[in-house]
């Protein structure tokens, strides 16, 4: 759905913010563990498929953009289970509502960690390539904006 209507996504929640510290955070939640589960479930065999990452910007830069709209997804979904959540609570009671937080943790949370764990490490290498090759870049940034 995200390529039909293609968000900019461009608000300053998706960069790094001192709290994550590089990642130290997420690493003590556990992301390690989860990207292991996602290899392991060959998540990561299809995701590679769909955005493959090689030494070319142009697919570093979409891949970047997709873990922005990854995250926007699963925080809109996240926030549907959350207010479904507190009505199946209200409504019925807390022992009904386990396993809506079990698997909004595991289906939502854990995977927007993921690509907030992820994305400062790819804008690294985005940021290297361009220093390399800064006439090149500019290419690339004109070619994006018109297609973005």
């Amino acid at each position: 759905m995200e390529t039909l209507l293609r968000p900019e996504l461009k608000s300053s929640y998706f960069n790094c913010h001192r709290i994550e510290d590089e990642g130290k955070i997420y690493k003590y939640l556990g992301v390690r563990f989860f990207r292991k589960l996602l290899v392991l479930s060959n998540w990561e065999r299809s995701r590679k498929k769909e955005t493959p990452i090689r030494k070319s910007l142009i697919l570093l830069e979409y891949y970047e953009y997709r873990t922005r709209t990854s995250e926007f997804g699963h925080g809109i979904i996240s926030i549907i289970i959350a207010i479904i959540t507190v009505y199946v609570c209200m409504a019925y009671s807390f022992k009904q509502t386990i396993w809506l937080i079990f698997f909004n943790i595991f289906l939502n949370i854990y995977p927007i960690i993921v690509q907030r764990y992820n994305r400062p490490r790819v804008r690294r290498v985005i940021n290297k390539h361009k220093l390399k090759h800064p006439n090149f870049a500019k290419e690339i940034d004109n070619l994006v904006k018109f297609y973005y």
